[in-house]
């Protein structure tokens, strides 16, 4: 058993996933948003 995770509650995994979900919007607006400033001539966000 050493090295296994414990088992998830369904909940859990439920938050996990919406968590992944949120950070893959996340990334995919930034992406957006940077495409936009660069397609405006502004310096893209750093950070």
């Amino acid at each position: 058993m050493v090295g296994d995770p414990p088992p998830l509650v369904p909940q859990e995994a439920a938050e996990l996933q919406r968590l992944r979900d949120v950070e893959k919007q996340f990334k995919r607006l930034q992406m957006e948003h940077d495409l936009l400033k660069k397609l405006s001539g502004l310096p893209p966000n750093e950070g």
